[in-house]
């Protein structure tokens, strides 16, 4: 999950993405993450899954 705004984050607006996240990890079987005690604005935070890692010259010949 990432989460970036300008504007405080509404309680229902957390409640419902929160929830959206449990659903999606629990149909793909995965543990879920902590989500964050409180959510601050004007700032990026989030959780990324690394798939892998490339080497600069296998990255620029497969990226354009």
């Amino acid at each position: 999950w990432v989460q970036a705004t300008a504007r405080k984050a509404h309680q229902d607006d957390i409640d419902e993405l929160e929830e959206a996240y449990r659903v999606h990890y629990e149909a793909v079987g995965e543990d879920m993450p902590p989500f964050p005690e409180r959510y601050i604005n004007s700032c990026v935070i989030g959780r990324v899954d690394l798939v892998d890692v490339l080497p600069l010259d296998a990255y620029l010949d497969t990226v354009p």
